[in-house]
């Protein structure tokens, strides 16, 4: 039995790497599960038993610091940054960009997730404000973490302020790395997580495109258009002939997704859902802030949701207001419209049915059972990308009765 067997036999490990981070003795590497999701291998043979991997294992620790929970209460604001470059080239309200950019002008360093050449998603180190894009909008794949951490830790050490973002998991493996050292010079900004699918899974839907379309240049999972009555998203890929543009409910990947159908097993009973939180900040879209925030943004404003968790947080916040259009809100009214705030997704019956297919039979025979199970949502899809704003927001208010 290892010193991991606990979380494996019930399916707990996010693949976060904490664990392989942590080894003295480089007794643990990364490997993959059946399905092709991201595990800690440990070589017995290595293994001095020191326990380190579980002291360190976000799932085996309480992960909640409670010297500033106790005197600090989260507040949630509505924002989006003022620049509009910025706020097209993200993917919600520009709220990260402009705490990268702080810390980045201060000599500090970023860490992020970015999909390199090989649309391998992987967390990196940036260290210039001309390579902020490359961690810039959301990526539907689980980052591969590498020895992220003992970057981190490295670059604090040398006095350096550090901003770590990535989803809740990943900020509780590097709190349960440091061992929960409040260092001054780290601040941790998570986004709002609702489950990751693996790179494997991307991999062969990304062949399947090419085998379709031919080689793919570029891929963007939250591409923006400005519309009449708003901003609207899609997905969208680009070969060297065209790009494609196209809502989620017409393609298999982005479906699947969507409906908490291709996570990783530890995401449907994910512990860092809930509002106590690990990072300084959490970041978020803001779904229906109209309801509350009506006379405060423009309905063209891609607003996101900030819940500030710490003293720290706040402080950062305070360092980048003058660069957004922010107003206090409600955390209750902002996690009822994204309930991952607060809770995980649930768990689908047919998640088994979806990767045994995908895994036995080829990304093509899952693809080509979507279209046929799907075809009048996917029809319906292609054509709302063609009707006039005007007619669109007509039909949408008569359908909610406004």
């Amino acid at each position: 039995m290892t010193c991991l067997s606990d979380v494996f036999e019930n399916e707990r490990c996010c693949g976060c790497g904490s664990c392989v981070n942590s080894c003295p003795v480089k007794a643990i590497s990364f490997g993959k599960d059946a399905f092709g999701f991201v595990i800690p291998i440990i070589d017995e043979k290595k293994c001095k038993s020191c326990g380190l991997c579980v002291r360190n294992c976000p799932y085996n620790t309480n992960n909640f610091e409670k010297k500033d929970s106790e005197t600090f209460k989260p507040i949630a604001f509505a924002g989006v940054n003022k620049d509009l470059d910025v706020v097209a080239g993200s993917s919600s309200g520009g709220i990260f960009y402009s705490l990268a950019k702080a810390v980045l002008e201060d000599g500090g360093v970023v860490f992020g997730a970015c999909m390199d050449d090989h649309f391998v998603v992987r967390h990196v180190a940036i260290d210039s404000i001309k390579n902020l894009y490359l961690i810039q909008r959301s990526k539907y794949i689980q980052s591969f973490m590498g020895n992220v951490y003992s970057q981190v830790k490295e670059t604090l050490l040398k006095n350096k302020r550090v901003l770590f973002s990535g989803t809740p998991c990943q900020a509780a493996g590097l709190k349960s790395f440091l061992h929960f050292k409040d260092y001054e010079n780290l601040l941790i900004v998570e986004v709002v997580c609702h489950g990751t699918p693996n790179q494997d899974l991307f991999d062969d839907y990304r062949s399947y495109l090419e085998s379709c379309f031919g080689k793919l240049k570029s891929y963007t999972f939250r591409y923006k258009e400005k519309k009449e009555n708003g901003m609207k998203w899609f997905s969208s890929f680009e070969t060297s002939q065209k790009r494609f543009i196209f809502n989620w409910p017409e393609d298999s990947y982005n479906y699947y997704y969507m409906q908490s159908l291709t996570y990783r097993e530890s995401c449907y009973e994910c512990k860092f859902a809930k509002k106590e939180r690990n990072a300084d900040l959490t970041l978020c879209d803001y779904w229906r802030w109209e309801g509350l925030h009506k006379e405060d943004f423009s309905k063209k404003d891609s607003v996101s949701g900030i819940v500030v968790n710490t003293i720290k947080g706040k402080r950062a916040i305070k360092e980048i207001s003058s660069n957004l259009k922010l107003v206090e809100s409600s955390f209750e009214y902002l996690s009822s419209h994204n309930s991952c705030l607060i809770e995980p997704c649930g768990k689908k019956t047919d998640r088994i049915y979806i990767l045994n297919k995908w895994k036995n039979e080829g990304y093509a025979a899952l693809d080509a059972e979507f279209k046929r199970k799907y075809k009048k949502q996917i029809l319906k899809y292609r054509l709302m990308r063609y009707i006039p704003d005007a007619i669109f927001s007509f039909l949408y208010r008569l359908k909610n009765g406004r």
